[in-house]
């Protein structure tokens, strides 16, 4: 008898479960080589990533400069140009519905459209050819330029995101650390609404809102740059006040610049204007100035309730 159990109890707890559920196949992608002509009228070049694989990019011309903004560290580095040659290492798949924009300059400074990377669940590319056939190509310093270079410096900037709350609140910590909690001043912490829309020299200038910090104001707004062509730089800011008891000028502390390099033709950018605050009065009303840097599209907001 104990002969037979020890036969049966092994055979017994081989046996599948029936409510086990059976393992999904893996799912093999397909790995392609594609030919991509890039033309005056391409806007962009899809290229589908796989983790863990090697996405090369055969280039008709030798590469330039490569920019890959990867605050998440989806790449084992950056990427890498050799020659025509360009090599894509992802470590892992993108998530359903993410993108990447990649943006490729070739040597001789012409500047291509951006080449949006994805992932796909049934194929890859192993190989793309990339054929260059532009009657006009961009340079460095164009619009798409721009575009790229800032492309560049935002994603250098959102690797510092996380770190800039913290420090921005060490800062206003040694702010505090500064008031002298006799004046009533000290206790100061207010927000209100300030919108204001206006357009002057192809740029939409909108005011939101004005927090108030002790003895200091800050101004939100945004600026989006309907020049088609031209790239917009701010100068300087000036802040005036008309009513009360004079009108003089609001001493502009700072202007905090979401892009401090220029707001490029098509893009909307903010800015946060930092001024002393002045006395308050009930008929108190300011005026804006915002100055262009070698240029003369410059913004006045006037009447303005701050």
């Amino acid at each position: 008898m104990n002969a037979v159990l020890l036969v049966v109890v092994p055979l017994l707890l081989a046996a599948p479960s029936s409510k086990a559920k059976p393992a999904k196949p893996a799912v093999k992608k397909e790995l392609v080589r594609r030919v991509v002509e890039i033309t005056d009228a391409t806007s962009e070049v899809p290229v589908s990533i796989t983790g863990g694989g090697v996405t090369t990019l055969f280039f008709s011309q030798p590469v330039g400069q490569v920019l890959l903004p990867d605050p998440d560290h989806r790449f084992e580095d950056d990427a890498s140009a050799q020659g025509k040659a360009l090599l894509l290492r992802p470590t892992a798949d993108l998530p359903p519905g993410t993108a990447m924009a990649m943006q490729v300059s070739l040597a001789d400074g012409t500047v291509l459209p951006p080449f949006i990377l994805t992932s796909s669940e049934k194929s890859t590319d192993l190989f793309v050819d990339v054929s260059v056939k532009l009657q006009k190509r961009a340079s460095a310093d164009s619009a798409v330029g721009l575009r790229a270079q800032l492309s560049e410096m935002q994603g250098r900037l959102d690797e510092c995101q996380q770190s800039a709350g913290e420090k921005g609140a060490v800062k206003v910590g040694e702010l505090v650390l500064k008031q002298d909690f006799r004046k009533p001043v000290a206790f100061i912490v207010e927000k209100h609404p300030a919108r204001k829309l206006d357009k002057q020299a192809f740029l939409l200038v909108e005011t939101l809102a004005v927090y108030r910090l002790f003895d200091a104001s800050y101004l939100v707004l945004t600026v989006e740059n309907r020049d088609p062509d031209k790239v917009w730089v701010l100068d300087r800011a000036e802040v005036s006040i008309a009513g009360g008891s004079s009108n003089v000028d609001a001493r502009v502390l700072d202007v905090a610049q979401e892009m401090s390099q220029g707001i490029p033709p098509g893009v909307e950018a903010k800015l946060v204007v930092v001024y002393k605050t002045p006395e308050q009065s009930a008929d108190q009303r300011f005026t804006l100035k915002l100055f262009e840097k070698a240029g003369n599209r410059h913004i006045s907001l006037e009447n303005l309730k701050l």
